[in-house]
This record gives structure tokens, C-alpha cells and sequence, in this order.
């Protein structure tokens, strides 16, 4: 009963909405959020606000939302089933909750006329229907920020005018400054995203982060009957953060992945050493270290084939982090090791090898930090052939 309310209060309200007019001095303009500290809000958003102060309309069009209470939303997320939503909200809440996350948030006023205004209104009221509002998100290529673009070229078509630029940089090279101070999140987002992140970027890609499209924006032109003209009217400042002055933590600044596993690759060299000249060799420890590249390498798997996120796609982390070590691993523990192991030992240990003298000519972008595990796991496993080899013949 109560869900039967709801959709009814929601229709009439887009009711409503819809039978609203605008006055002439309606503003509508796009709204440029600067990153918060939570994944999700890490690389900024964009929403639209209309704005009438003649009738108190003042809506935000907000293509970030969606519905934690769904049925296994965790799973639906990670398999890029989740589906996001155009919600409308009210720019007081809007603002407020900016303001409560300290977050700056821009505005450009759409230097657009009256019929311009009157039609976008109601094409984003149009969107914002039940049977419209609806969209799976993409993290490059379908979110907040690329919504907007299309809502705004379906507007406007071709009179709308971007620049066309090359910004000699990827996908994910795009996301460096965002994640400069968040070093595991940089790695984490590296691991799980594949070839498609790698490909040059132009003017219609770049959109994908929000800073990009303020930028495009404030660059384009509209074809009007007396010429052509800025898009962006006017930027404005509408919230300002609160420089707090926050330094990183000594543990923050320093316990990154390229420094923890530089000194995890010297610890290993040096017990390695030990062992060599004292003609032992601790298993157990290869059997984690083992088990945890596959594990990773399973992973990696499961989002490139278990989600439909493109950018997941084709992820040639695999190539290291090769998923057979998961059952090699168990092999490893045992007293009578198979004939096998003692080649697979031989041909990983080369192959990663081989892996880093060819960094700079796999067709994919890797972590540094993962360089010093490679290494680590290619001189435990050269000094286990050697062991096998020498030792125990």
C-alpha cells in the first residue's frame, strides 16, 4: 500500500510539474560538484538546476541517484546492474547537503532564450518519468556527467558546438589528479579496470569527469538565428568549501603500495639470500604469496566476465596476477611435490620476468606498484627451481 502512495505522490508532483510555467526570468544551469571523500563522490558530479524565482521553482535534474534498499545491491553494483536514476530534488536540500560535505559546487548559467528554457524544462521533465528516468551506470561512459552531455546535444543537436580537442591523455591517466592522495584507491581502480580505460581521449570522452564538461562547456558555442554565441552565460560560485588546511598523516604520506612493496621485495630478497646460503626453503610463505596472485588473479576475472562494466573489460593485469596459482598454491604445501611444480616454478619465474623487461609495450596501462610483487614473486619462485633442482636431487 505504502509503494502504491509513493508512485501516486510521484505522479502527481511530475503532474504538476509539468503543467508549471516558466517565467522569463528562468535561469537553468549546470551544476559542477567538486570530489568528496567517499568513493563514489572521488571524482566530483554535475546535475542541472532550474531556477524561476517568479513562481519559487527551484528543482536540481540529478542523474546520481539511486536506491540503496534494493534487493542485493552490493552484487547488482559490482555486476553493473544497478540502476541509476534522474531524481529531482530540491536545491535548498541540494545545497545543504553540499555545504554539510564541504564540497564546492560552480554554476553556469545556460545563455539560452526563453523557448530554449521552456523546451529543455520540459524534455528533462519528460526524462524524469518513471519509464525514462532509469539508466545503467558506466563508470567512463554512461554517468552523471555523460547524461548530462546527451541531454544537452538531444536539446540542441548540431547548434550546439563543443571544441574538438586532443588531450594526449587516457581515460585513466584522466583519473591521476583525483586519486594523487588516495594511493590504495589508485591501485585498487587500476587493478580492475581494463584496455578500454587505455584509449585516447577527445572532447566527447573527456565529459566522462565533471570538471571536464564545466570546462568543454565554458568553451562551446550555440548557432543562433543572429549568430553564433558562449553557451555559458555567466559561471558563478554558488557553495564554497572551507579550507581546513589538512595535512596528511605521517602514515598517510608514506605508507603508500609503491613504498610498502619495495620494502616488502627487500625483506623478501634478503630472507631469500638467507635461505640460499643456508640451504633451506619456507613453503608455507611461497603458498601464501602464491595463493594471493591467484586469488588476485581470480578477482580480476570475475569483473572482467562477472560485470558488464566496459571499463572492466579485456584486463590484462591477468597476465601477472595469472589465476592457475590458486591451485598451483595447494600443490605447494604438500610433503611429495608433483613432477610439475618444479617447471612451473622455472617458466613463472622467467615469464614474470619477461613481463617487466616488456612493460612499455603491453597494450595496457599497469600500476608501478605492482612492479616490486612481480619481482618478488619471480625470485621465490627462480629460487625454488633452484632449491628442487639442486637441493633435494
Amino acid at each position: 500500500m505504502k509503494k502504491q502512495i509513493v508512485i501516486f505522490l510521484l505522479i502527481v508532483i511530475s503532474t504538476n510539474l509539468f503543467a508549471q510555467k516558466l517565467s522569463e526570468e528562468t535561469e537553468i544551469s549546470i551544476l559542477t560538484c567538486s570530489p568528496g571523500p567517499e568513493l563514489y563522490t572521488a571524482f566530483g558530479h554535475t546535475a542541472i538546476r532550474v531556477e524561476d524565482p517568479n513562481s519559487e521553482l527551484d528543482r536540481v535534474f540529478n542523474y546520481g541517484s539511486f536506491n540503496f534498499n534494493i534487493p542485493n545491491f552490493y552484487l547488482k553494483f559490482v555486476r553493473g546492474q544497478l540502476n541509476y536514476q534522474l531524481a529531482l530534488e530540491k536545491y535548498k536540500s541540494f545545497e545543504r547537503q553540499y555545504s554539510r560535505d564541504n564540497r564546492d559546487v560552480y554554476a553556469q548559467v545556460l545563455n539560452i532564450d526563453y523557448e530554449q528554457k521552456k523546451s529543455l524544462y520540459k524534455y528533462l521533465i519528460w526524462k524524469s518519468q518513471p519509464e525514462n528516468k532509469y539508466y545503467l551506470y558506466d563508470f567512463f561512459f554512461d554517468n552523471c556527467a555523460t547524461r548530462v552531455r546527451d541531454v544537452l546535444k538531444d536539446e540542441f543537436g548540431d547548434s550546439l558546438l563543443l571544441p574538438e580537442k586532443d588531450y594526449e591523455k587516457t581515460l585513466r591517466q584522466m583519473l591521476n589528479p583525483y586519486l594523487a592522495s588516495r594511493p590504495w584507491m589508485h591501485l585498487g581502480i587500476n587493478s580492475v579496470i581494463g584496455t578500454p580505460s587505455d584509449q585516447a581521449v577527445n572532447t566527447h570522452l573527456a565529459i566522462y569527469l565533471p570538471d571536464n564538461l564545466d570546462t568543454v562547456f565554458t568553451n562551446s558555442f550555440l548557432i543562433t538565428k543572429d549568430g553564433k554565441i558562449p553557451f555559458v552565460l555567466e559561471r558563478r560560485h554558488v557553495i564554497k568549501k572551507n579550507d581546513t588546511g589538512v595535512q596528511l598523516s605521517f602514515y598517510k604520506k608514506y605508507f603508500t603500495p609503491k613504498i610498502t612493496f619495495w620494502l616488502f621485495f627487500i625483506l623478501v630478497l634478503i630472507f631469500t639470500i638467507i635461505e640460499f646460503f643456508r640451504k633451506s626453503k619456507n613453503y608455507i610463505f611461497d603458498f601464501i604469496l602464491t595463493f594471493i596472485f591467484g586469488l588476485a588473479g581470480m578477482i580480476i576475472l570475475l569483473t572482467w566476465f562477472g560485470t558488464i562494466h566496459r571499463a572492466a573489460d579485456t584486463n590484462l593485469n591477468v597476465l601477472w596476477a595469472l589465476p592457475t596459482h590458486v591451485v598451483v598454491a595447494f600443490f605447494i604445501l604438500k610433503k611429495k611435490k608433483p613432477s610439475f611444480l618444479k617447471l612451473y616454478f622455472l617458466i613463472v619465474g622467467i615469464y614474470n620476468l619477461l613481463i617487466i623487461a616488456t612493460w612499455s609495450t603491453i597494450p595496457q596501462e599497469f600500476d608501478l606498484a605492482i612492479l616490486p610483487l612481480i619481482l618478488t614473486l619471480s625470485i621465490r619462485y627462480l629460487s625454488a627451481y633452484w632449491y628442487e633442482l639442486r637441493i633435494k636431487n
